[in-house]
C-alpha cells in the first residue's frame, strides 16, 4: 500500500483522498502515469497491488475472500491516512472496479469514479470479452457488480470509450442504470480499454479532469470543501 500526501498547491483538492484501484494488467508499475497524474492534478492518492500482483505477497493470486477482505481493509487504512475522513474519493479502472464497489459497500465514500469498469462475470462470459483474469476471481455472485451496486446510494461517476473491447457499452450502461444514487455516465468517442488509448489520453488528460470536478461540484458536492 502506498499512500501519496498531496502536494497542497489545489486546495480544495488537497482535502480530498483517492482510493487509486488498478486493472488486471500486470501490477501498479504499468498504472503509475496515471497515479501520478491524478497526484500532479493535486489529490492525495492511496494505492495498492493486488496479492499476486507486483511486489505484493504472496506470490500467488489471491482467493475471493482474500481479495475482498484485503479491499475492505485498504478502504479502512484510507480512513487513518485521509486529511479528512468524510472526503475519500473510491476510484477503480477496469478489474479496480470489483474491489472499489466492495469499499463502497463496505464504507461508503462521498463519492466513486469506475473507469471502463468490470460489470458482472455473467455479463463478461455472455459477451465473450476474453478477459484474463486469474482462476480464483471466478466466483459467481460476489463480482457481480452490475448487482452489488444497487446497494450503494452516493454519487457515482462512470467513465467509458466506444471502443471498448473488454466490457461492452451497453454492459456498463446496465450497470450505471442500476446505481440509485445521483450519478453520470461519461462516454468518449474513440476511447478504448487501458492506458494510453482509454478515456483520459482520447478525452485529453485536461479534459478528463475537468470532467473529474465537474461531477463532484455537480453531484458530489460533500467531497470539496
Amino acid at each position: 500500500v502506498y499512500y501519496i500526501p498531496a502536494h497542497g498547491d489545489d486546495a480544495a483538492r488537497a482535502q480530498i483522498t483517492l482510493i487509486y484501484n488498478h486493472g488486471n494488467y500486470a501490477g501498479l508499475e504499468h498504472y503509475l502515469p496515471r497515479v501520478r497524474f491524478l497526484h500532479e492534478a493535486g489529490f492525495n492518492i492511496l494505492t495498492w497491488d493486488y496479492r499476486g500482483y507486483g511486489k505484493s505477497q504472496p506470490a500467488q493470486h489471491p482467493t475471493t475472500q482474500q481479495f475482498l477482505g484485503d479491499a475492505r481493509q485498504v478502504r479502512e487504512l484510507a480512513q487513518e491516512y485521509a486529511p479528512d475522513p468524510a472526503r475519500v474519493v473510491i476510484y477503480g479502472m477496469s478489474l479496480g472496479a470489483i474491489p472499489s464497489v466492495e469499499m463502497a459497500l463496505h464504507q461508503e465514500p462521498c463519492a466513486m469514479l469506475l473507469e471502463v469498469p468490470f460489470t458482472s462475470m455473467s455479463q463478461v462470459a455472455r459477451s465473450n470479452a476474453g478477459v484474463d483474469m486469474p482462476g480464483g476471481f471466478l466466483s459467481q455472485g460476489y463480482f457481480e457488480n452490475t448487482l452489488k451496486i444497487e446497494d450503494y446510494p452516493g454519487p457515482l461517476f462512470v467513465m467509458h470509450g466506444t471502443e471498448d473491447d473488454a466490457f461492452p457499452l451497453e454492459d456498463v450502461r446496465e450497470l450505471y442504470e442500476a446505481a440509485p444514487g445521483p450519478k453520470e455516465f461519461w462516454v468518449v468517442d474513440g476511447a478504448s480499454h487501458g492506458m494510453g488509448v482509454g478515456v483520459a489520453e482520447t478525452a485529453t488528460l485536461a479534459g478528463y479532469i475537468e470532467g473529474i470536478d465537474a461531477f463532484l461540484t455537480a453531484h458530489a458536492p460533500g467531497c470539496l470543501p
